[in-house]
């Protein structure tokens, strides 16, 4: 299953708050199921991203359309708005060390912010949406993400707008385009382990053996010269040798365990740059 990543968007107290300006009525709804989200996502190792807005206190980044409604109703999201009207977090979520947090300038997650070289360099697939709301920040991000070739996922029951008819015709609008939409507890979670090695048959005295393209490593239990013969992967594997004692590239031998590299085969050769 390719890698995923959770986008937790603008889940912030100056979106649920209902004194606040910005405020999108069905949002706090939407906490516990997007709370529990974010545990399950922690448990699968699964990264969590939380994109999330910020604002000056003099105003100068606020979008012009919002910009009246938000300097006379409290300055939410920003240094100067009440504690209630802040960008931080509900108190049901959950942010670990490992989790990211970017500062979104506008409504999509990946205009100018790291995202995308964030989930390339974890090599994310697929993302998955959460956050509100639904016909702005979800569905720019949705529609970015599709355009820059990242599978995108909506959780319908993670996600909020103003009215149900609004979250209606936006869901199926990101469905047409090729978003899957679906509930959170529909999903399955799935963060495959990076830098695993196939590990191969052990003769006697060897402890282990991970191999990566042409190069084999081997542990050995027993205490051996740096100059000793050891069993190839032919010979492990009941064949007749193809690596000779000049193959080997290294050897260092402590106590009773000995650690070799060497090459698979004289086929390929090893080249140190």
């Amino acid at each position: 299953m390719p890698k995923q990543a959770l986008i937790m968007i603008d889940m912030q107290r100056g979106f649920l708050d209902s004194a606040s300006p910005l405020c999108i009525p069905s949002a706090e709804a939407t906490v516990p199921a997007c709370a529990a989200l974010i545990g399950r996502c922690h448990e699968a190792g699964v990264p969590v991203i939380y994109a999330v807005r910020h604002y000056r206190a003099d105003g100068t980044d606020v979008e012009k359309p919002r910009a009246a409604a938000w300097a006379s109703g409290g300055k939410s999201l920003s240094e100067d708005c009440a504690a209630h009207l802040s960008d931080a977090f509900p108190d049901a979520f959950t942010v670990l060390p490992q989790d990211y947090v970017l500062v979104k300038p506008r409504f999509s997650a990946f205009f100018h912010t790291g995202l995308d070289l964030i989930l390339r360099r974890l090599g994310v697939q697929t993302v998955l949406l959460a956050g509100t709301t639904t016909p702005n920040c979800i569905r720019t991000t949705c529609y970015d993400a599709i355009s820059l070739d990242y599978d995108a996922v909506v959780l319908s029951d993670c996600t909020s707008s103003v009215t149900d008819a609004v979250q209606a015709g936006n869901l199926a609008d990101m469905q047409r385009v090729g978003a899957t939409v679906c509930a959170s507890t529909e999903l399955t979670l799935a963060y495959p382990q990076i830098n695993q090695r196939p590990r191969v048959r052990s003769a006697p005295g060897v402890v282990f053996s991970i191999r990566h393209g042409e190069v084999e490593m081997r542990v050995m239990f027993s205490p051996r010269a740096p100059t000793s013969i050891l069993p190839s992967l032919s010979e492990i594997n009941g064949e007749k040798s193809t690596v000779s004692p000049p193959d080997v590239i290294e050897t260092v031998t402590s106590g009773k365990m000995s650690l070799t590299l060497q090459p698979m085969t004289k086929a390929s050769p090893f080249v140190c740059s």
